[in-house]
């Protein structure tokens, strides 16, 4: 596969290039998405073998799911892009009488809710993935525990990258209540996504202190 010549070599040059979207957002999104699809392959590269059977009734679960995800967060990029291009859009609104400016301060709110929303929604996504992704750590084929741990880091990442667009929005909400919902929703949603990590990382560990032992 030659990667550049592919959608996705498309979405880095459009990424590297100086246009303004897709950005950070999307490339948020990029990296669950990729998370998801590890996911998916530790369950695909479990089921089948009679070695894990037990395991099978689990990992068909992961699998719909984690193939659900990755539909989720391709959406997501793509709800990324349509929010920074509606506030775009909303800058540009006339605002010479008084009518035009009142229309056009309630359309920039509209877009930075929207703005907001969509980090927040790929942060709680994220938490979920991580769900998967220390299933897959547990159950999956221990040969591929590594995969599932860069799921985890991924999707952890994403959520911690997502958080910045919250951050940098949640100031221009002139809806103070709203705000602190918001505020509410990340904090709890990272602080999920970073302890699920953490228990993906500390398992991944403990197995290879167990493998360095016997060797």
């Amino acid at each position: 596969m030659n990667l550049e010549k592919t959608e996705t070599g498309k979405f880095l040059d459009d990424l590297a290039s100086s246009l303004p979207a897709p950005g950070g957002g999307s490339a948020a999104g990029l990296c669950a998405a990729i998370a998801s699809a590890l996911v998916s392959m530790v369950s695909n590269l479990t089921l089948g073998k009679d070695k894990y059977k037990e395991a099978w009734p689990t990992m068909e679960d992961i699998c719909k799911k984690s193939k659900a995800m990755r539909k989720v967060f391709v959406k997501l990029m793509n709800d990324d892009i349509e929010s920074f291009n509606f506030y775009m859009t909303t800058l540009k609104m006339p605002k010479y009488t008084e009518a035009e400016k009142s229309a056009r301060k309630k359309a920039m709110q509209d877009a930075l809710k929207f703005s907001t929303e969509v980090p927040l929604n790929m942060i709680e996504a994220c938490a979920r993935l991580e769900d998967l992704a220390l299933t897959a750590a547990m159950h999956g084929n221990p040969n591929l525990i590594s995969d599932a741990g860069a799921a985890a880091l991924l999707a952890e990442a994403a959520a911690k990258a997502a958080s910045y667009n919250v951050q940098m929005n949640l100031p221009g909400i002139s809806n103070a209540e709203t705000s602190g919902q918001y505020t509410i929703r990340m904090e709890d949603a990272l602080r999920s996504v970073i302890d699920k990590a953490s228990k993906v990382s500390k398992l991944i560990e403990k197995v290879f202190v167990e493998c360095n032992g016997k060797g």
